[in-house]
């Protein structure tokens, strides 16, 4: 009898200790999956970067605009081409006139001066430009010399009947030719820079 009190009693404190004997498991197991977790979770550090094999210089000069032509060239044409020895000369004899005789007198030689001055600065300047330019260069000449005559005629005929009418239409002539010649010295100017030479167009040698 007693020893079946004494196995009852020890049953029931081996009940009592399982729930704490598997308690115990837990907690030990427990730190493991922690230890799993956190090795999962944990952030990994991202490789430095490589320095740029690109010299700063090489940087530096790709990010610099490029230069760009401005009107400095332009703006030296105007100022040469201003002092060119046909419009020094007229403007002397348009000072010195004093008579409407003497004015017309004026413009007419400039514009002849103009006149014998394109064939020389077109040949100048066909010499200096490439062969696309050259070849357009030939076109446009052309058709100056198609319709010349007949704007000097529209300009004489439109003028004739007023009382100044012979100067008007020398003064526009003039300034007819001078645009043709300013054209192509500008040419020869953005090639070679400088003007050609006026000399032979305002000689009284007889062009032959």
């Amino acid at each position: 009898m007693k020893n079946t009190r004494f196995s009852a009693l020890f049953l029931a404190c081996v009940l009592m200790l399982l729930p704490a004997l598997f308690s115990g498991c837990g907690e030990i197991n427990e730190p493991a999956s922690l230890s799993s977790s956190s090795s999962i979770a944990e952030p990994t550090e991202n490789p430095p970067e490589e320095p740029s094999s690109q010299p700063e210089s090489e940087i530096a000069a790709s990010q610099r605009p490029e230069a760009t032509e401005g009107p400095a060239q332009m703006a030296d044409f105007e100022e040469v081409f201003a002092e060119n020895p046909i419009d020094t000369k007229l403007s002397d004899d348009l000072s010195e006139a004093s008579s409407s005789k003497a004015i017309f007198k004026a413009y007419e030689t400039a514009g002849k001066y103009w006149k014998e001055m394109i064939p020389l600065a077109y040949n100048a300047a066909k010499e200096v430009v490439g062969e696309e330019d050259r070849v357009q260069l030939e076109q446009d000449q052309q058709t100056w010399k198609d319709t010349i005559d007949d704007i000097i005629s529209a300009i004489q005929e439109e003028n004739e009947d007023s009382s100044d009418g012979k100067i008007t239409s020398a003064r526009l002539i003039e300034e007819r030719y001078r645009e043709t010649a300013k054209t192509l010295c500008e040419i020869i100017f953005a090639e070679t820079g400088k003007l050609p030479d006026f000399s032979p167009a305002m000689s009284d040698t007889p062009k032959g």
